[in-house]
């Protein structure tokens, strides 16, 4: 199985804010020790973000910047035609839902720092705090 990471948390600290205080902070934002760790064997890896698409040029050039070689998948702009059952019927489906469909569709893990993605993503979730 291949391996994802997600981003805000887990390779980088945590950034608070809209999406001007987001972008804005990628520019100086510091890497996890896990971030580090990646950035040192200068592999390439894929970024399973729940950031849309709008965020993915910046979250590009801020890896880089750290010199992580990174294809950043959106999934805040992925699958936005599937639905699952919510409170008050379907609805879009939830960060969680959209780490397990990419998970499961490239036959992947992801490195992850949120509990509700792990859980959702069961054996295909390793906790980025003990990566």
């Amino acid at each position: 199985m291949r391996t994802l990471y997600d981003f805000d948390g887990t390779l980088i600290q945590t950034i608070k804010g809209d999406a001007a205080t987001y972008k804005a902070a990628l520019e100086t934002v510091e890497l996890t020790k896990l971030g580090k760790q990646v950035a040192a064997t200068g592999k390439p890896i894929v970024i399973a973000t729940a950031r849309p698409v709008f965020f993915k040029a910046e979250i590009e050039a801020c890896c880089k910047r750290h010199g992580i070689d990174a294809k950043v998948l959106p999934l805040g702009s992925m699958f936005g035609h599937m639905r699952e059952d919510g409170k008050r019927g379907p609805r879009k489906l939830s960060t969680p839902s959209r780490k397990l469909e990419i998970a499961v569709r490239l036959n992947a893990v992801i490195v992850d720092d949120e509990e509700a993605n792990l859980i959702a993503l069961g054996d295909r979730g390793i906790d980025a705090k003990a990566a």
